[in-house]
């Protein structure tokens, strides 16, 4: 069986899976697709179009109780892990091997939970506002070289990184291996000015200024361009994008080539998107 954790958005684990928390039901990997269709003159129609709406999971996890305070300690650390998100509204991830879920969990109704209970069955609800599973391919990329590498899933992206730095144009490459297109997010790490980057000979270009310890992130899944200052300053920079070269465009399928001029250092990032998540890794 893959391992099954949540992560809330501090960065604090909870394995689903080791006592006292035992994942019991739910219906983690159910889905369905609405779509938009259209009548025919014949009998039936045409679909248009699909979609995906925010959905909501049930899960029962038991809790066992092992002795009345490491019991108790148990209930609340769960619920405290889980309530940062709703607080923050940022949600944390629900992972299953190297693919995860962004979610909140939005309500719990509890049986047997009395201190001489053997274990309690909390009956919980995941409100997911993008419901795919993603597993996520890094490339970076020096000014020198490029490397791919794998993290896991929560892992927070730096504010910065030391990158050895030339004028000439680079060129490398990354690897699409998912079935279908990607989204993606490309981090770039300043000094920059005008930081670009081009992929599949497609252009990702910000006008913008990146000092030293800065960075900036173009994230396609929620379409957000933000600057971040060495200091942890957040600030939107969404309307300076390139707005002749579409920059959500998808990174297609295959190996495919990635230039830029070599004088800051990059990160892409390629968000693996199923339905379901991958049973066979």
């Amino acid at each position: 069986m893959k391992d099954i954790f949540y992560i809330n958005s501090a960065g604090v684990k909870i394995d689903l899976l080791t006592p006292p928390y035992m994942l019991q039901t739910g219906e983690l990997f159910d889905y369905s697709w609405t779509y938009r269709s259209s009548n025919t003159s014949l009998n039936g129609g045409i679909i248009e179009s699909f979609g995906k709406e925010v959905e909501q999971k049930p899960l029962t996890l038991s809790i066992i109780n092992y002795g009345q305070e490491s019991y108790y300690e148990a209930i609340d650390r769960f619920y405290e892990v889980t309530e940062y998100d709703v607080i923050n509204k940022v949600p944390g991830k629900l992972c299953f091997g190297e693919y995860y879920l962004s979610c909140y969990l939005t309500a719990s109704k509890k049986t047997g939970w009395e201190s001489d209970s053997s274990l309690l069955d909390n009956e919980v609800t995941l409100s997911i506002e993008y419901p795919f599973w993603i597993h996520e391919r890094k490339f970076r990329f020096y000014a020198g070289r490029a490397e791919e590498y794998t993290e896991i899933p929560g892992l927070e992206y730096p504010y910065g990184y030391p990158y050895e730095y030339a004028s000439q144009l680079n060129l490398r490459y990354l690897l699409n291996d998912h079935f279908s297109e990607c989204g993606f997010m490309m981090l770039f790490y300043g000094p920059a000015v005008n930081p670009a980057v081009r992929v599949a000979g497609h252009l990702y270009e910000v006008a913008t200024t990146l000092y030293d310890g800065e960075y900036l992130m173009i994230d396609s899944r929620d379409l957000t361009i933000k600057k971040v200052s060495n200091i942890g300053e957040v600030s939107n920079v969404f309307s300076s994008r390139n707005t002749g070269s579409y920059i959500w465009r998808k990174i297609p399928v295959g190996r495919q080539p990635v230039t830029w001029s070599g004088s800051f250092g990059v990160d892409i990032i390629l968000f693996y998107e199923r339905s379901e998540p991958l049973w066979s890794s």
